[in-house]
């Protein structure tokens, strides 16, 4: 018994010092070319990049987050420096690895969560894999960028992707038909425990730290319903914090989801994250007391990318503005979009 626990531990511990080696491995490689991370990761990792306590605003969630607030707008209109930390298909323990990698380098004053992850489903094989990929991820980087050896090895997938402090600028126009899907009932979308159980951390670890937290869920038909409406505000009430719904701000958004939706009402193009972004601007500053860095020399390198973002995203718009929208079904610049 004791020959094969010796065994079993110093076989625990080869292989500890063979993910730390590959994963110091990994770091440097990245650290030279952020272009060689996987997609999904980007975000992660640029944020890791960013300077010491020079981010106020830290946003997380799925894909959700990425196609909705843009952070070039927060820094244009009242000089709010935001990140967005989003990855497709977030996990609850992937927010919460992206939240903790977060406050270590910076001391955020406002946590956003975008709710759609809280629907994700889980089962007992995911929440263990969940607990294992959250050791993994604050350990071994290996977890994480699992994808780089493809791009190592055979120089494949190296895709440049411009982009804004996590936010990416979406041209693709794929009309969304429906109409009333945040109708009024009375029952409720039980959210699961799993995906509490992170949502708590993270909200337990802000208000320890003075850090303000607010729940927001995107304009999107394809994930959100009344039940949820319900289910969540509640939820926010119960944990004591404060919930937006932009679903319910249909009149004043005025998103035109003939134009403004990349995939039918799943997420928004640039038309549409211009109108949230605009809304959760206005309602950030009349709420919360976060500096206005514009001035500051330090924060130079955020005028030049807001400058280029302003071109981008002037283009963008006026392209979307100029299609045939009744013609339109998924494609970018007048051709077909595989995105």
């Amino acid at each position: 018994m004791k020959r094969n626990l010796k065994k079993g531990t110093a076989f625990l511990l080869i292989l500890a010092a063979i993910l730390f080696v590959v994963s110091e491995f990994i770091n440097k490689s990245y650290s030279c070319n952020q272009d060689m991370v996987g997609d999904r990761s980007k975000n992660v990792v640029a944020l890791e990049k960013e300077r010491k306590d020079s981010i106020d605003m830290l946003i997380v969630g799925d894909s959700e987050t990425y196609t909705t607030l843009s952070p070039m707008k927060f820094w244009d209109q009242c000089g709010i420096t935001s990140f967005v930390g989003g990855q497709s298909g977030q996990q609850l323990s992937e927010a919460y690895n992206v939240f903790q990698k977060g406050i270590e380098r910076q001391s955020p004053k406002l946590v956003l969560i975008e709710t759609n992850m809280f629907y994700r489903k889980t089962n007992k094989s995911t929440k263990a894999m969940n607990a294992v990929q959250e050791f993994g991820n604050k350990y071994f980087s290996v977890f994480n960028h699992h994808s780089i050896w493809k791009k190592l090895v055979c120089n494949r997938g190296i895709k440049p992707v411009q982009s804004y402090k996590g936010f990416l600028i979406k041209t693709q126009v794929a009309s969304y038909e429906g109409n009333g899907y945040m109708r009024r009932c009375h029952g409720d979308k039980r959210i699961n425990s799993n995906a509490k159980s992170y949502v708590e951390k993270i909200v337990r670890k802000c208000k320890s730290r003075g850090i303000d937290v607010v729940f927001y869920s995107a304009p999107s038909p394809k994930n959100y319903n009344y039940e949820k409406h319900r289910a969540l505000k509640a939820y926010a009430k119960r944990l004591g914090v404060k919930y937006v719904d932009l679903n319910m701000k249909q009149k004043i958004l005025k998103i035109d989801w003939k134009r403004d939706t990349i995939d039918r009402g799943d997420h928004l193009n640039i038309a549409g994250a211009e109108k949230v972004s605009n809304y959760m601007i206005k309602y950030v500053s009349e709420n919360y007391k976060l500096p206005d860095h514009r001035n500051d020399p330090s924060y130079s390198e955020w005028n030049k990318l807001a400058a280029n973002y302003n071109k981008e995203e002037q283009l963008s718009i006026s392209r979307i503005m100029a299609m045939n929208t009744g013609r339109q079904t998924g494609t970018k610049n007048g051709k077909r979009s595989n995105n």
